[in-house]
């Protein structure tokens, strides 16, 4: 059975940031929604907001004494602030619906999102469901070919939820994909090939290296 969220739209953080967004809309996506959901605590905060991210980050570190790093650059609105013991992310979608943000996901258990102001939860590819069953899903079948460095993904969530199982038909998107993983920028490579050796459970991953030929 899955964990409900009351506890996590409670922290001292979501407070914070529900004050500071008020009444624009701000969702929790990612990876500390996947964990409380799983009943994981986890401090790495994923905010999706319309068109106030930098507006939000700048107040936020201001409230910590911190400073904004901009994450996107030119290419996309986002920003990272340490607060206190969490660190935020913050994505700004523009005028891009919830729905077609969360459809640019890796997997489904990333693809659902928890409304900070209400607590409803907005899920239409079924990531819950995916989480109650342990299963490793593809939000779209291009997912992989959108961007081949997921395919190195895939295998890390295989090393950081080991009682996880990989869907055939994702398995088989990302076997696909995996020749295109040298397009794909060497520092992102490095830094996800660290992370998942940073996993209790990296062999799992490590196997599935050698199986879709990935030589790090």
């Amino acid at each position: 059975m899955l964990a409900t969220f009351a506890d996590l739209l409670d922290r001292s953080i979501m407070r914070t940031i529900r004050r500071l967004i008020a009444p624009s809309p701000c969702h929790l996506v990612g990876g500390a929604l996947r964990d409380a959901a799983l009943g994981v605590r986890s401090d790495d905060i994923d905010i999706v907001v319309s068109e106030a991210g930098r507006d939000l980050a700048t107040q936020l570190a201001q409230i910590h004494s911190t400073r904004v790093i901009e994450l996107g650059g030119d290419r996309f609105a986002a920003y990272r602030v340490i607060a206190g013991d969490s660190q935020v992310d913050i994505w700004d979608r523009g005028a891009t619906s919830l729905q077609e943000d969360l459809r640019r996901r890796d997997l489904t258990i990333h693809s659902f999102a928890l409304d900070l102001h209400s607590g409803a939860i907005v899920d239409p590819f079924d990531g819950r469901r995916d989480l109650a069953r342990h299963t490793l899903r593809m939000t779209t079948r291009s997912c992989f070919a959108e961007d081949p460095l997921r395919v190195l993904r895939l295998c890390r969530f295989v090393a950081q939820l080991p009682e996880f199982r990989i869907d055939p038909a994702t398995g088989q998107r990302a076997s696909e994909a995996a020749a295109r993983i040298g397009e794909v920028a060497s520092e992102r490579i490095r830094s996800e090939i660290e992370s998942t050796l940073r996993q209790s459970a990296a062999g799992g991953a490590i196997e599935l290296w050698i199986q879709i030929g990935f030589a790090p």
